[in-house]
């Protein structure tokens, strides 16, 4: 009898599938989400430019552990829609205590303000921070 038949194995013969971003748009608002395997890792809705030229965005990010470059990814693309609605100003709601995610954000932006805030929903407190800023543009 031979060696039983070798069957890879994600983690040790091919790497695991890189996260993607994916994007729906309303009338509205854009979702953005990071995806891997099937599950959302992290997602915003960041609202259409407003009579002020203001938009808004809510960022939420899944518990635990994250693949590298999750937080990342969800900026960036914040970000460019940001940019491609023109916006003069942005509100970004983001987890308190999301050190990567604020300071990702917060590269994007002019005069910066960052607020904690305590928000209740479905009678449980959740922390969080509010960044209000101008974007930068890209040239």
């Amino acid at each position: 009898m031979g060696p039983p038949p070798h069957h890879p194995t994600p983690t040790a013969d091919r790497p695991a599938a890189p996260a993607t971003v994916a994007r729906k748009l309303s009338a509205d608002n854009q979702q953005i989400s990071v995806e891997k395997d099937g599950q959302t890792l992290a997602q915003a809705t960041v609202s259409a430019p407003d009579e002020n030229n203001e938009v808004r965005a809510h960022v939420h990010v899944a518990s635990g552990h994250l693949p590298v470059g999750t937080r990342q990814k969800l900026v960036e693309a914040v970000h460019e829609v940001v940019n491609d609605g023109n916006a003069r100003r942005l509100t970004a709601t983001v987890p308190l205590g999301d050190a990567e995610l604020v300071e990702g954000i917060r590269g994007h932006l002019h005069d910066v303000e960052l607020r904690a805030s305590r928000r209740h929903q479905h009678h449980r407190g959740r922390r969080e921070a509010r960044l209000i800023a101008r974007p930068r543009r890209c040239t």
